[in-house]
């Protein structure tokens, strides 16, 4: 069973319609959907349960009595595979969904992490059978060359790349360069684009920009589209659920929309930066470690140059080693920042002694103590003689569905 038509991610129940399944389930067919992606499982987790009540199967089956595809997802960490793998496999046939997506990221860039993946995908392939697997991650491969990209899809039947244009307002030109880029990943498989039909920090994308995104997808003769998420698109008035109700896939007929807003200079300023964003530049240009290691939880974890610090200690260690090094007094600015419940992305420049750096963090902070960072992708440099490769940038970081 393949995916046709236009469909939308649905991360948490209760912020649509109060969770009312007979309420969701018309809004879906309202908007003319062919199918909903429902996180069902995080991590070694089921998800979707509200006071020990699970609140997927009512959505499920009231999407199913509609003829509406429903799809489950789970994010993955790959920190135990087998009871990840496991949960996946008893959510989808309880569920008796329709398909099952893997949304992999950050966790696996990290070394030996590709065989991770194999085992993990191996394990989800045998116990689903028949039942459509997919993958969401990134939408460039060449920046994010550290994630298996190959591996995941290998066992999958679907490609759902992530084409949030962050900062940007561009959806129809990233489509197309993340296609061009899969096109050079083995092996090819079906490609159905997220977009984005959400806020980040001071952007949003616009009901003008979900017409283009679609119009683009249905030009290059894409099955389907899919778009993050149902919850985030039905606030600030529901524009962005009204662009995506409101465009005709079979015709591609596009509703009217009003001119997009512009904003004078663009782009994040300082009097948005959030606390942490602050906090950390802050202590980045202290060029003092132990500033550093005060940002993170007691077990926090920092993820740089394909290896894993743990702790306080040894992630004072790291920062001693950079700014002794690899990059004395060096002088940190950062370009933009965008950010969704706990996780935040950082797009930064440094330069030190006349050779500049630049690249891209993602940090994902402690929901019980949110002014400490749990888990951190750095591309902060843990050598001397790096070549640009080494550094994963990007203008836009690709934003990855919640956890």
């Amino acid at each position: 069973m393949g995916l046709n038509g236009k469909g939308t991610y649905l991360w948490q129940i209760k912020r649509v319609a109060g969770g009312d399944p007979a309420a969701i389930a018309s809004m879906a067919v309202a908007a003319q959907l062919t199918h909903v992606l429902i996180k069902v499982a995080d991590g070694k987790y089921g998800y979707g349960f509200s006071g020990g009540t699970d609140l997927v199967p009512g959505v499920v089956a009231a999407l199913k009595a509609k003829g509406i595809q429903a799809w489950g997802w789970q994010y993955v960490y790959g920190a135990d595979y087998k009871a990840e793998a496991a949960k996946a496999i008893e959510r989808t046939k309880n569920l008796k969904l329709d398909g099952f997506v893997v949304n992999a990221e950050g966790q696996f860039k990290a070394k030996g992490m590709a065989d991770i993946a194999r085992k993990y995908m191996k394990l989800i392939k045998a116990g689903l059978g028949p039942t459509p697997i997919g993958l969401s991650t990134y939408r460039y491969p060449s920046v994010h060359y550290q994630f298996p990209f190959g591996v995941f899809l290998e066992y999958c039947d679907l490609n759902l790349p992530q084409i949030y244009w962050i900062d940007s307002t561009n959806p129809a030109q990233q489509l197309k360069k993340s296609y061009d880029e899969y096109k050079k990943v083995t092996p090819w498989k079906t490609f159905v684009p997220t977009g984005a039909a959400f806020t980040s920090g001071n952007w949003a994308a616009t009901p003008s920009q979900i017409n283009e995104f679609i119009t683009k997808a249905r030009d290059m003769k894409l099955s389907a589209v899919n778009f993050w998420e149902m919850g985030s698109a039905n606030d600030n008035g529901a524009k962005l659920w009204k662009a995506i109700k409101g465009y005709d896939w079979a015709t591609g007929t596009a509703p009217a929309t009003d001119p997009d807003p512009v904003t004078p200079g663009g782009g994040n300023t300082e009097s948005s930066k959030p606390d942490i964003v602050s906090r950390y530049l802050a202590a980045l240009n202290s060029n003092n470690a132990n500033n550093l290691a005060k940002l993170y939880e007691n077990n926090g974890k920092l993820f740089a140059g394909n290896k894993k610090y743990k702790g306080r200690s040894e992630i004072k260690g790291f920062y001693g080693n950079l700014f002794n090094k690899i990059m004395p007094k060096a002088i940190f600015s950062f370009r933009t920042w965008s950010w969704r419940g706990y996780a935040y992305k950082i797009n930064w420049k440094a330069v030190s002694n006349g050779k500049a750096w630049s690249g891209s963090d993602s940090i994902n902070l402690n929901p019980a103590n949110p002014k400490l960072i749990l888990e951190h992708y750095s591309a902060v440099p843990t050598k001397k003689s790096i070549d640009h490769s080494d550094i994963a940038e990007e203008d836009v970081e690709s934003g990855p569905i919640p956890v």
